[in-house]
């Protein structure tokens, strides 16, 4: 385990009664402390008003996504890094960052932002109007605890927290690299309206053509939040039917991401924070997708297809019927699609692109143990990426 350094200069460590570690006060009064799920779960109402004034909103991070997701699902658990600052007489929280609970109880010099694979955004939320302070905070809780890196994954590299990160750490002057640069698509109300290509729309013409003259088929935009505990009953095994299933990836493989989809889901329905599109044939759903989020900022979180009807593009027949029923909105604003390098289909129908990748910090200008850590991480993702390239190579010698 790595030996904690001094104190920073004007930091104090206050001592907490029972079984809560102490909290870091740094030289600003920026209180920072960390919590487990059931002792942050008492302030699930603060943490949803900091999650409306955050300066990049995540509903990866909001209480109604990682709370079940810490009851309900195996691997590395959230730890909550929480920064509280007096504003109009009172102690408010102006700062939440879920971390690795195993990067924390180990003492690595690198914490690591939480990641899940059911997590797609990596931005922590920061008070809009205190978000440079605390983000210090934070910098200097992780110095003060011998660390010498934080890693953040995947930040739209455009938006505010990135920017921000980056500017503060050129401020302080800190060290900060970038891995794992890609785009993806996105749809945004402003400017032009997304123009796919004449095939494109040929495509989705066609295979329209050859559905309806197979039975009536329909599209439901679903947000009521009845409607929506419906429709994820009606998602969930179109999802395991398909390749997922076979995979032994699907949500409904498992009773735990059975809970915990279904509470993620009917929670953030009651907030009306949840859009589940439907794509039906002959009253049969053969595709569908789950987005979370306002109409002014949306990810598309699942989507699954009956691949009996794989013949018709069921899946790209969804999107843009989402998309013509989004753009019709006067309130939409933003949607991620959140896709993977494997997934087309947002490239064929969405123009617009935003930059995603994982920002290394180090946490103070005498973190000399930055470089080293660094560059063990330039080596694992390399490493990774070979194993990776091996396993399709092997996969596709065996077809």
């Amino acid at each position: 385990m790595d030996r904690a350094r001094p104190l920073p200069e004007n930091g104090i460590v206050e001592r907490r009664r029972g079984g809560r570690a102490p909290a870091f006060v740094n030289a600003h009064g920026y209180r920072v402390e960390v919590l487990d799920h059931r002792q942050i779960a008492i302030h699930r109402d603060e943490w949803l008003r900091l999650a409306s004034r955050s300066i990049e909103p995540n509903v990866f991070f909001d209480p109604d996504f990682v709370l079940p997701a810490a009851r309900h699902l195996t691997g590395d658990s959230p730890n909550f890094v929480v920064v509280r600052r007096l504003v109009e007489g009172r102690m408010q929280i102006v700062g939440l960052c879920p971390v690795s609970q195993r990067d924390i109880r180990s003492g690595r010099r690198v914490v690591r932002v939480w990641r899940h694979p059911y997590t797609v955004l990596g931005a922590p939320l920061f008070d809009r109007r205190w978000f440079k302070g605390a983000f210090d905070a934070v910098l200097d809780w992780l110095a003060q605890s011998g660390r010498s890196a934080l890693l953040v994954p995947d930040l739209r590299i455009d938006r505010p927290f990135a920017r921000m990160l980056v500017g503060r750490a050129r401020r302080i002057g800190s060290l900060v690299s970038a891995f794992g640069f890609h785009e993806r698509a996105v749809l945004q109300a402003s400017g032009d309206a997304p123009t796919p290509s004449v095939s494109t729309r040929k495509s989705i013409a066609r295979n329209r053509a050859k559905l309806d003259r197979l039975g009536p088929t329909k599209f439901h935009a679903v947000r009521n939040a009845d409607q929506i505990a419906d429709a994820i009953l009606r998602f969930l095994p179109l999802e395991a039917h398909g390749w997922k299933g076979r995979r032994g990836t699907a949500l409904a493989n498992k009773d735990d991401t059975i809970c915990f989809t279904i509470n993620v889901v009917l929670a953030l329905a009651k907030r009306e924070a949840c859009f589940i599109g439907d794509l039906e044939h002959c009253g049969r759903s053969i595709a569908m997708v789950i987005a979370f989020g306002k109409l002014d900022n949306l990810v598309c979180w699942k989507t699954a297809f009956d691949e009996t009807f794989a013949r018709y593009s069921p899946g790209l027949l969804l999107l843009s019927s989402v998309t013509d029923a989004w753009l019709a909105d006067p309130t939409f604003a933003f949607a991620d699609s959140c896709a993977g390098p494997d997934n087309s289909t947002p490239d064929r129908l969405w123009t617009d692109r935003i930059r995603v990748g994982d920002l290394f910090v180090a946490v103070s200008p005498r973190s000399l143990g930055f470089r080293i850590v660094d560059a063990r991480e330039r080596i694992r993702r390399s490493l990774r990426r070979v194993a990776k390239a091996a396993y399709r190579a092997a996969v596709d010698r065996r077809r």
